[in-house]
């Protein structure tokens, strides 16, 4: 979990300089443009310190790098503004995520390549986002949103189009940098042109021109882990209700692809995944790790444990853990240095304007802590609520909060209160003993199935379907003898 970062973006519209209707240099169109190609330079040059600081910055591989910056630049070659100053950019963030600043900023994240799994999904999902700069939409939402009155806008995402199923999380890293209303207002002409425009340029590079429709179709089946690994049904492929459903951009792409013409078009699977062996797979050290049933945070120095049955996810700004029935469990900061007690800290800061019940002192391992619990409405749902703070070594202030359906709380309280219990500093030894999940290639020797390679790896929940979704496999017979496969392994 990083410190939250709340950045607001400076406000781009005043000033800039009328350039009426102009040609789109992709599309061929005609465009209504209020921004000048200086101003988008501008919003790029200016907000990309800004990306940086919210997604945890660079990836910290130099070659891994300059692998996607070199693919990044043979795709902007081929585009229709192959002069302008192109920057690609790989994030340390575990998020399945790809966006673009106007003025030739390209974002792809760790999270993207390990799910990815061949050179030419990965091209495609950059080409996607070459298309968005190259067909001007970030100016054409400028240009619409003046036309309706709408004022000064500020500076826009172009698109996180390849967000996934754990859309919260990278959107609310989006809205950090003042991102969230610009996300959902790109309309689905303008996502399936930044497709066709991808295919387009996959294609001129000698890449199969299928790579979208199958990265497309690997967000859906993460979409049906997530939703499972959160205990929900499977929830439908759209988000944010303005971007087009998966299957309907896989059936889009599959047939613009068939009628692509590439001559011995390459997928680059094997020199893709030398390139990301050994990449961190999930959360890095900055971060914190959420491992199975328990999150541990190296830097910070505290570890705590949620019940068998709820399933943690890690984000910058809170680690949630989902159990069933609605149940929930999140963990985040509050204060450091915080003057009082923590009992005034719940009851004057933290719940000030709620109304609590059972308020008391608690010594959590030794340290300093409180709890009390409050009633509220949580998604719509009435649901009982229980705080506990705690105060760390160095002044930290760590926060615990239990939700369950008032139905549902005596059944959990012994569970939630091992949970308050299991919350200690580590020592020295357990520390130096936290390390990243990294990506590992596996060679398919005879006898192997998917169930004896999945037990290899380094994650007991769900360890098969998180396998099949890595290497896109569904049955044994998918496995053949001599092919690499990803696996997630400690070392």
């Amino acid at each position: 979990m990083n410190r939250y970062f709340l950045i607001a973006f400076g406000m781009v519209a005043i000033g800039l300089s009328l350039t009426g209707c102009s040609s789109n240099p992709a599309t061929g169109g005609k465009d209504i443009a209020f921004m000048s190609k200086d101003d988008e330079k501008r919003i790029g040059d200016e907000n990309h310190p800004k990306i940086l600081k919210e997604f945890g910055g660079e990836y910290n591989d130099p070659e891994l790098k300059s692998y996607v910056k070199s693919l990044g630049q043979v795709l902007a070659a081929s585009s229709e503004l192959p002069d302008i100053k192109w920057t690609f950019t790989l994030l340390d963030s575990d998020v399945t995520n790809a966006f673009a600043l106007p003025g030739g900023y390209v974002y792809v994240t760790r999270g993207l390549l390990s799910l990815a799994e061949t050179e030419g999904q990965l091209a495609a999902v950059i080409g996607h986002e070459i298309g968005h700069v190259t067909a001007r939409h970030g100016a054409q939402r400028q240009a619409q949103g003046t036309l309706a009155g709408i004022g000064a806008m500020g500076a826009s995402i172009l698109g996180s189009i390849f967000v996934g199923p754990d859309a919260g999380r990278a959107i609310g890293q989006l809205a950090n940098v003042g991102a969230q209303g610009y996300l959902a207002s790109y309309s689905r002409d303008q996502e399936y042109q930044a497709d066709e425009l991808g295919i387009r340029y996959n294609g001129r590079i000698g890449f199969t021109p299928f790579g979208m429709s199958e990265f497309l179709e690997k967000l859906d089946s993460e979409k049906d882990l997530i939703a499972k690994l959160r205990g929900q049904a499977p929830r439908g492929s759209s988000y944010l209700d303005t971007h087009p459903p998966t299957p309907d951009r896989v059936v889009r792409a599959r047939k613009l692809a068939q009628k692509t013409s590439v001559e011995k078009p390459l997928d680059g699977r094997d020199i893709y995944l030398s390139k990301i062996d050994g990449m961190i797979w999930g959360d890095s050290p900055e971060q914190g790790y959420a491992r199975d049933g328990t999150f541990a945070h190296k830097n910070l120095n505290f570890l705590f444990s949620v019940p068998d049955n709820f399933t943690l996810f890690n984000s910058p700004q809170r680690v949630t853990a989902y159990g069933p029935e609605n149940a929930s469990i999140s963990f985040d900061m509050g204060p450091q240095n915080y003057g009082g007690s923590m009992r005034d800290y719940i009851r004057q800061t933290w719940a000030r304007n709620a109304r609590l019940d059972g308020l008391e002192a608690i010594k959590v391992n030794g340290l300093e802590g409180a709890a009390a619990s409050t009633k509220g409405r949580v998604n719509g749902r009435s649901m009982d609520i229980q705080l506990v703070a705690i105060r760390g070594e160095k002044g930290h202030t760590f926060r615990l909060t239990f939700f369950s359906e008032p139905a549902k709380t005596k059944a959990l309280n012994e569970s939630y209160r091992r949970t308050t219990y299991s919350f200690r500093h580590m020592s020295p030894a357990e520390q130096e003993n936290l390390k990243p999940l990294r990506i590992r290639l596996h060679t398919v020797k005879k006898g192997d199935t998917i169930e004896s390679i999945s037990g290899t790896m380094a994650v007991s929940k769900f360890a098969v379907d998180r396998f099949k979704l890595l290497n896109g496999v569904s049955q044994d017979s998918d496995l053949v003898i001599g092919q690499m496969v990803k696996i997630i392994s400690l070392n």
